[in-house]
């Protein structure tokens, strides 16, 4: 097991919301995990979040998940950007400037204040020569529904081991 903090929020507050945590949307409230062996992934990655939004197509991008310190210091971090599209971005080396960053064709079409399930998944090595990057939406977390056609870019990738939090 790894030992988790919750920036601004309690404990309590999490016990408090029949198992799951439940933040307001104010930055600096936000659930960490520090680093170690078990969050330093480096290959193949599967996130899988629930959430509600107010807006499903923010005014600035909304980050879901990431191990992303700062700018030099980012293995990935799984997004809604403003446009309401789902992106995923990884670093092989930590830098802006050796990112794969890749955002859906299309909003996810949610309705504003619904509760829904979000997957992205990037394959760094299908074996061709390439990285395969698909979106996924869900009701129950165990169902899946692939949105936009899978995604394939030429060249293999990875993701960097860094010293961030998971957050």
């Amino acid at each position: 097991p790894v030992s988790s903090s919750w920036g601004s929020v309690t404990a309590q507050d999490f016990q408090d919301s029949a198992g799951y945590l439940s933040l307001d949307g104010v930055a600096g409230n936000y659930a960490s995990t520090p680093d170690s062996a078990a969050v330093s992934i480096t290959g193949d990655i599967d996130i899988r979040v629930k959430l509600s939004m107010d807006d499903w197509t923010p005014s600035g991008s909304q980050t879901l998940t990431g191990k992303a310190k700062n700018t030099t210091n980012r293995a990935y971090f799984f997004d809604i950007a403003s446009n309401g599209r789902l992106a995923l971005t990884n670093s092989s080396d930590g830098s802006i400037a050796n990112q794969v960053q890749l955002t859906g064709n299309t909003a996810t079409g949610f309705t504003n204040g619904s509760t829904h399930w979000v997957r992205a998944t990037r394959d760094m090595d299908d074996g061709s020569g390439n990285n395969i990057t698909n979106y996924y939406t869900s009701e129950d977390g165990d169902s899946w529904v692939q949105l936009w056609a899978r995604i394939t870019t030429a060249g293999t990738t990875s993701i960097v081991d860094n010293d961030s939090a998971v957050e």
